[in-house]
């Protein structure tokens, strides 16, 4: 009998603890309260979000940004020379500037020799190939000048543009044509005339009018035997 007895006790404790448990109403009801008023003290202890106003932009400077292109030129590029002008751009109304050209003059001028052909005793040897047969080395011809050249200078151009040798010392003639001073006699040489007119001057300091008339004469008598006209 006792064993039964002891049987049906464990028996009884076994389905007591084996019967679930009822959590009282009023407990769970507590437990939501509180999760509740947990989760609004969360909510209210929470930071509200502060907006980020974003950062005021400094005023750029004036000047251009920097290229970030390896040596481009950050200038600005000056006009172009050939631009035509605006219509506001003035136009000057003064004429353009002409430049003056020099005046061109002409003169004549010749040379000659006819004097040695009537004293060809007395001319030295090895200058009888030099003398013309007509007796002008340089028949007369127009040569163009600048204002204020001397004769001088024409005689070098009309002889060089002739092929003709000439021979000049500080202004004076002394060989036209291979024919020196002194060929024909001691008294021989070169002489000019201007206008039918003997110069007493250095052919260098002569200076020439537009219209002169030169005449390159040959002496053989100091002068004594050349016309003058």
């Amino acid at each position: 009998m006792k064993k039964i007895w002891l049987w049906m006790i464990c028996l009884c404790c076994l389905t007591a603890c084996q019967k679930p448990q009822v959590t009282p109403k009023a407990n769970l009801n507590d437990q939501q309260n509180t999760e509740l008023s947990i989760g609004k003290e969360e909510t209210q202890n929470k930071e509200e979000p502060v907006e980020e106003v974003p950062p005021v932009e400094e005023e750029q400077d004036s000047e251009a940004p920097v290229s970030d292109i390896p040596n481009e030129s950050t200038e600005e590029t000056p006009p172009a020379i050939n631009e035509a002008p605006s219509a506001d751009t003035p136009q000057s109304s003064l004429p353009p500037v002409v430049e003056k050209e020099d005046p061109v003059f002409t003169v004549t001028i010749s040379i000659e020799c006819t004097t040695i052909l009537n004293n060809m005793s007395k001319l030295k040897p090895g200058y009888q190939d030099f003398i013309p047969a007509s007796g002008y080395i340089l028949p007369m011809i127009q040569v163009e000048i600048q204002e204020g050249e001397s004769v001088l200078s024409v005689l070098e151009r009309a002889c060089q543009l002739n092929g003709i040798k000439l021979v000049a010392r500080n202004g004076y003639v002394s060989e036209i044509g291979n024919i020196g001073e002194y060929a024909c006699g001691n008294l021989s040489g070169w002489m000019y005339f201007v206008n039918g007119a003997f110069i007493n001057q250095s052919a260098s300091q002569k200076k020439l009018q537009d219209g002169d008339t030169i005449k390159w004469m040959y002496t053989c008598d100091n002068g004594r035997d050349l016309s003058f006209s």
